[in-house]
């Protein structure tokens, strides 16, 4: 089931007793029916203005990034029952050491769904191959500006070729071994400074 088709049933149901009867019964007949966000780390490497990472007090926060064992336990605890699983809820992922790991310990579940959203400018080979590897569903680039200009006017710190590098190197891996995952998706925080690049952006999506 494709992840927007699960939140639409999911709002279907409106009244809330029938949801909590729907999930009991998916728990005993042993049926996946968790959605989990989750960060593995603080961080982030931009400081983009619309985002809370930006500001002073968070980004000043030196919090450790989750342990590959630490996550391997929670994964032992829930991911058997997790439909749909995201490895972001705001922080960088790719900032964590050794993320390809974490995918891997991921993957060993065979998710029904499993993504993340990043800013890409950390996407490496060993990303894109367990990537690949673990089925990652699909990858949310977050990309707000269709020129160079712009969009590193609105994620300070970011370099506009490096990112649309990596997303070809992503591209051509899942070419040249003729896999149909992980899919590209992009994030576009509208904002009155690059609302006129929205057309253009729509063609440069479309190109990735």
């Amino acid at each position: 089931m494709k992840l927007t088709r699960y939140y639409k049933l999911y709002h279907f149901i409106e009244r809330h007793r029938l949801k909590y009867r729907a999930l009991q019964v998916a728990r005993l007949l042993g049926l996946r029916y968790l959605v989990v966000r989750m960060d593995t780390n603080f961080l982030c490497n931009l400081k983009c203005p619309s985002c809370h990472f930006s500001a002073d007090r968070v980004s000043s926060m030196r919090q450790p990034a989750m342990s590959l064992e630490l996550f391997q336990k929670i994964g032992r605890d829930i991911f058997p029952r997790t439909r749909i699983l995201i490895l972001s809820c705001g922080a960088e992922p790719l900032m964590t050491r050794n993320f390809d790991q974490f995918l891997d310990a991921s993957g060993a579940y065979n998710l029904p769904f499993l993504g993340f959203v990043t800013n890409g400018m950390l996407l490496n080979e060993k990303h894109v191959e367990a990537s690949v590897r673990n089925r990652v569903s699909e990858i949310i680039f977050s990309l707000d500006g269709a020129t160079k200009e712009t969009y590193e006017k609105h994620k300070a710190g970011g370099n506009f070729e490096q990112v649309l590098g990596n997303i070809e190197m992503l591209r051509s891996y899942r070419a040249r071994v003729k896999a149909q995952h992980p899919t590209i998706r992009f994030n576009y925080v509208l904002t009155h400074g690059n609302i006129t690049e929205i057309c253009d952006f729509l063609k440069l999506a479309k190109s990735l």
